[in-house]
């Protein structure tokens, strides 16, 4: 998800009868993790860093560092359950939020390479019949536009309709073809490739593509990442224990913006388990690190298919950030570094996953805090993307490339 911009007193209304505290068990974790520099200079100032922001209200977080020089360094801090105060560990699992659009577009660029996907056919190719004929642009974007936010498809999850009816019952259900239902028969946002607007529309139907061309997107994904890399911390529809693996968090969000918890694991699960394409995805830390370092190391996808994924399509000069193939390709603000990855924000996660191009170098950060809604602590998430020094993230390239 993304954070809403709209309705969030009418939110904070509904929400202020609808939440509970849940009280879900955490089995524990055990994972041996391998190549951990165990000498790494900075160890003390990166686990100093997590304990501030643990300290500034962070229930708790995870993260990898990986340079060329120094090797790698994980740690944790923080508690991975509230109620009992439960230490994080590293192979704690989170949810992924929109990460999890990367494995997404991984996967169709693995049908891409096989033949079998044309990234330049319009969507109405590969749809399923079901799908509404009034939906916006249906017959004139392509699928490389649905990867690149470039469709001019609206987004279902800012629609207010389904504002209203998600957050007046947080753990209702709802099903693929009434999520897109909101948003069939509205208006596009544009001709498809005239602009980039983000759009989580945009990754469902391409997992229902995939589902047409493939019987399964979930397959596909599970196939060509999970098993391909050996993921033992990562999971999605097929894996065993999903939406609630051995390992993990509780989850936790500021609803009513007053920076006090509450917890959100169970809405979250019951989130992850219906919907796809855009969210859904469940791993560690690590194995978050393991999957960016193998889409850049090319493991997962040709040379040619990452120049394809990392091809910018630029929002507005202010925001310099920039959408490639389930790719957010953005420049740091205090050393003008080229970051690649994917963040990720939900009523139960906070994610930050990127390479540093010029650097070569992979910083992952993850927390079982929820940033889709304004607060005090997302404040220190999502800005982030703007290289702001007054985020872990900000904090964190400092230490590694201080102000170029």
């Amino acid at each position: 998800m993304k954070i809403l911009k709209l309705s969030l007193f009418i939110i904070s209304i509904l929400l202020s009868s609808c939440s509970r505290e849940i009280m879900i068990p955490i089995s524990t974790c055990e994972t041996q993790i391998e190549n951990i520099n165990p000498n790494h200079p900075q160890a003390a100032e990166f686990q100093a860093l997590l304990d501030k922001y643990v300290a500034k209200g962070f229930p708790g977080i995870t993260m990898v560092v990986q340079t060329p020089e120094n090797g790698k360094w994980i740690g944790s801090s923080g508690v991975s359950r509230i109620e009992t105060q439960e230490p994080m560990k590293n192979c704690n699992v989170y949810h992924s939020a929109s990460v999890a659009k990367t494995y997404h577009a991984v996967a169709a660029m693995t049908l891409v390479e096989e033949g079998k996907l044309d990234l330049d056919k319009t969507i109405d190719t590969y749809l399923p019949s079901w799908i509404c004929d009034d939906l916006a642009n249906k017959n004139t974007a392509t699928v490389r536009q649905l990867m690149s936010h470039t469709s001019g498809i609206p987004d279902f999850i800012e629609d207010i309709d389904h504002v209203l009816d998600y957050f007046n019952d947080l753990m209702g259900t709802f099903t693929t073809e009434e999520y897109l239902d909101y948003v069939c028969g509205d208006e596009a946002l544009f001709t498809p490739g005239e602009k980039v607007t983000y759009s989580n529309t945009n990754t469902v139907l391409l997992a229902l593509i995939m589902d047409e061309i493939a019987g399964s997107h979930a397959d596909v994904i599970s196939e060509k990442i999970i098993n391909k890399l050996g993921l033992k911390q990562t999971f999605y529809k097929n894996e065993t224990g999903y939406p609630a693996p051995e390992g993990a968090v509780n989850t936790y969000v500021d609803f009513r913006e007053d920076g006090k918890m509450i917890n959100s694991t169970e809405i979250e699960r019951n989130f992850a388990q219906m919907n796809i394409g855009h969210d859904g995805m469940m791993a560690s830390t690590h194995d978050y690190f393991l999957f960016l370092q193998a889409l850049f190391s090319g493991e997962l996808v040709s040379e040619s298919s990452l120049e394809q994924m990392t091809d910018v399509t630029s929002y507005p000069a202010s925001l310099i950030t920039g959408e490639g193939l389930g790719l957010e390709i953005t420049k740091t603000a205090l050393n003008d570094l080229t970051r690649i990855g994917h963040n990720g924000g939900s009523l139960g996660a906070s994610n930050n996953v990127f390479y540093y191009v010029e650097k070569d170098t992979y910083i992952v950060i993850c927390s079982n805090f929820g940033d889709f809604l304004n607060g005090p602590l997302t404040e220190l998430t999502w800005s982030a993307l703007i290289g702001n020094r007054n985020t872990l993230q900000g904090e964190v390239e400092l230490l590694l490339f201080g102000e170029e």
